[in-house]
């Protein structure tokens, strides 16, 4: 058994040649969305349209990974869309085993990070109200609410928020 787990992020770009690390996302999709689960088919017609990103962090080093697929093991991943100067964050998932180990903070850094290389203004994001975790991790990295969508999500009813993390390097 493993001392320490060591993650490392890689871009999930060519749904056709990465079909297991997509096959991975959608379990996990399954798993922490079992009301609203995007299918494997889903996530890869996504991919395939330019405006859409994913980076997916995988456990265990890639370098010793290369040439077996069967041992990379996706653990989180964001699934991102940007438009002209604004990246929306279409999803963001953690494996249940997985979670409060920071990995979606590992997985929004290197985003908000490179908003000036991609010449983004801003990354918008949508989150239940009732997941009080994953606001104070949004609010912890700097988004704000600018908006709320009453009784948006059902299963159990449920406002929307809608948060913002503003570039103030590009003002």
């Amino acid at each position: 058994m493993k001392q320490s787990t060591e993650y490392d992020i890689c871009s999930v770009t060519d749904a056709s040649h990465d079909t297991d690390l997509v096959r991975q996302i959608a379990n996990i999709e399954a798993l922490i969305q079992p009301h609203d689960a995007w299918s494997q088919d889903s996530i890869a017609s996504l991919l395939s349209q330019d405006s859409n990103h994913c980076w997916a962090v995988i456990e265990g080093s890639l370098k010793a990974n290369v040439g077996d697929e069967n041992e990379i093991k996706v653990v989180a991943y964001c699934l991102y869309s940007t438009v002209f100067e604004t990246a929306e964050i279409l999803r963001i998932g953690t494996h249940p085993k997985y979670q409060r180990q920071g990995l979606a903070t590992c997985l929004l850094k290197p985003l908000i990070k490179h908003m000036p290389n991609k010449e983004l203004e801003r990354i918008l994001l949508e989150v239940r109200a009732d997941n009080h975790a994953a606001i104070a991790l949004y609010k912890k990295m700097g988004f704000e609410l600018i908006h709320t969508r009453i009784a948006y999500y059902s299963s159990p009813v449920c406002d929307a928020l809608i948060m913002a993390y503003q570039d103030t390097n590009n003002d």
